[in-house]
């Protein structure tokens, strides 16, 4: 058995006599999701436990652990209930525990549960709420529909009603929920405490374990990528430590490691995931790889080249219809300032975005429509992003005929913000003006959510903004990603 920390034994001296009246009723399915979205996290698990980064054979697995004893992780099938995954495991030091599953079948809706083991088979006392998730069907199916649910920017200390009420959505086509979430960054804000560990912790357990992110995380699996809050603003490699963020991000979130990496060792989040024949997911580290002090030379770097080299190669083999790239900070040509902070972000002046790294973001850009070993456009590359506290769907991210200007990107957020709205209200007006060659269809400032439902019949992507009110559709249309 392994000895307790002093926090933990301590945890447990206060939480197991509250534990013992509540963990039963959280841990049972609710079908109810306004009951489910409000079900506390209680006793052992502080923040539940998230799936993500599904494959077509497996997932990825986190959870914290208060107790001492042995855990399982559970999986089940959920048409027959069939038990289709058990191993044990145990938690660190800190209590945090990271399970890669693979070996599951591909297109199959499971749910799962992390439970002490000393409890016995058939007693989910102290276990995690229960989750859901689907192996998707990479290239053995073709879904009529699939949905991702786009999510940035969520302030500690606020509410967040957009996250439930995307995780209480269901559609009348009977595809049933939205099939994952993207989280663009800014999931947990830690400026001020990015120097210390157990700071940050607190910090992430306060959004994990709210209602909002508690509901979403029961609902779907999540994809997530960071951006600069949760280090602190405009947070870059050269100027800050990485290594206790990345380590916390690692902790938290189940970001798909490289090999049996310890949270302390791992960074590398740049993948791509086949999600159906016709979805591919590339998503990008644009903060941890960043080199400001080379923004303008031949050497500049917003991404390192291995990432670069990566999307390229992702964007030449994928025979997808369409192919999402996961983006923190918007690639597209912004007018002016963008968040309204400091005058940093004047015209010219704000160069914390793809934007101020010119040469790669051409690079790139221009690769796709045309400059490749293919000699052609790639077609049905659609840019997801966050971080500007604006929903939009911007139809060219570039003027004229610059690089770009044949790509598409839609931004989303913020969840939650608690400043600054009517400025920046006024800021999106003005991209909404009929300026800048008509690229802005529509930019909204209100808390939002992006849903995009891909359609690869028609050849389309329906997006929609949805605000906070539970009939609030802030805008609605289709794209085609050329």
């Amino acid at each position: 058995m392994r000895k307790l920390s002093a926090t933990r034994r301590a945890f447990l001296k206060q939480s197991t006599l509250g534990a013992l009246g509540c963990a039963l009723g959280c841990a049972a399915r609710d079908e109810n999701p306004e009951a489910l979205s409000k079900q506390g996290v209680v006793g052992l698990f502080p923040w539940g436990a998230v799936c993500g980064d599904v494959r077509p054979d497996g997932a990825s697995f986190v959870t914290r652990y208060w107790g001492d004893e042995l855990l399982e992780l559970q999986i089940r099938e959920m048409r027959t209930g069939r038990l289709a995954w058990k191993e044990s495991c145990h938690a660190d030091a800190q209590g945090f525990v990271y399970r890669r599953v693979r070996g599951l079948a591909a297109g199959r809706s499971y749910r799962y549960v992390f439970r002490p083991i000393r409890f016995g088979r058939d007693d989910l006392f102290g276990s995690t709420p229960e989750g859901y998730f689907n192996t998707f069907a990479g290239v053995a199916s073709a879904p009529e529909v699939f949905r991702l649910a786009a999510f940035s920017c969520s302030k500690n200390g606020l509410e967040f009603p957009i996250l439930e009420r995307a995780a209480a959505m269901r559609f009348r086509d009977g595809s049933g929920a939205i099939d994952a979430a993207l989280l663009l960054g800014d999931t947990c804000y830690n400026d001020g405490v990015s120097h210390n560990l157990d700071a940050m912790r607190s910090r992430w357990a306060q959004n994990l374990g709210g209602p909002g992110y508690q509901a979403l995380a029961r609902r779907m699996p999540i994809y997530a990528t960071y951006d600069d809050h949760e280090a602190r603003d405009n947070a870059d490699p050269e100027g800050t430590d990485f290594s206790p963020i990345w380590r916390a991000l690692f902790e938290h979130l189940p970001i798909e490691r490289i090999g049996a990496q310890p949270a302390s060792e791992a960074r590398q989040i740049w993948r791509s995931f086949r999600l159906t024949r016709h979805v591919d997911l590339f998503r990008l580290d644009c903060r941890g790889e960043r080199r400001p002090s080379t923004r303008g030379q031949p050497e500049e770097q917003y991404i390192s080249q291995a990432q670069m080299d990566a999307l390229k190669g992702w964007l030449l083999e994928s025979d997808a219809t369409f192919k999402v790239i996961m983006n923190s900070v918007p690639i597209a040509e912004l007018p002016g300032p963008t968040a309204l902070g400091p005058m940093r972000s004047l015209p010219g002046v704000y160069t914390d975005r793809w934007q101020g790294y010119a040469r790669q973001r051409d690079d790139i850009l221009s690769f796709i429509e045309g400059s490749n070993p293919l000699r052609r456009l790639i077609p049905g590359v659609l840019w997801i992003s966050g971080d500007v506290h604006f929903g939009s769907v911007i139809r060219r991210i570039s003027s004229g005929g610059a690089p770009g200007s044949r790509s598409v990107e839609i931004t989303v957020g913020p969840t939650a913000q608690d400043e600054l709205l009517l400025l920046r209200q006024a800021y999106v007006q003005t991209l909404n003006w009929s300026l800048f060659d008509r690229r802005f269809e529509w930019a909204d400032a209100r808390n939002n959510f992006a849903l995009l439902t891909f359609r690869p019949i028609e050849g389309y992507v329906e997006v929609e903004h949805y605000g906070e009110g539970e009939f609030e559709i802030l805008h609605r249309t289709a794209v085609f990603p050329v």
